[in-house]
C-alpha cells in the first residue's frame, strides 16, 4: 500500500526525513476494521500505536472519520 500523504500525519515529520511512512490501521483488522481506515505514521509512531493502547486510542478519537468496519 503507497502512501498517499508526503509527511507523518501524527508528528508531520516529512516521509523523506523518517525514512518512510507506515499504514496504521486504527481498528485492526483482525477486530473487523478496513483498509480505509488507515493513517500514516512514520516508524517511532507506528510502533507507539501497535504497543501502546492508551496511544492507539488517542488515535482513533483524533482520526474517527476514517473509521470504516466490515458489514
Amino acid at each position: 500500500m503507497d502512501s498517499p500523504v508526503e509527511f507523518c500525519e501524527y508528528c508531520g515529520k516529512p516521509d523523506y526525513v523518517v525514512g518512510g511512512l507506515q499504514p496504521h490501521h486504527l481498528i485492526r483488522r483482525s477486530a473487523g476494521g478496513l483498509e480505509k481506515g488507515v493513517v500514516w505514521l512514520c516508524d517511532e509512531h507506528h510502533r507507539r500505536a501497535t504497543n501502546n493502547k492508551k496511544f492507539e486510542e488517542a488515535l482513533q478519537l483524533m482520526f474517527k472519520d476514517r473509521i470504516k468496519w466490515e458489514a
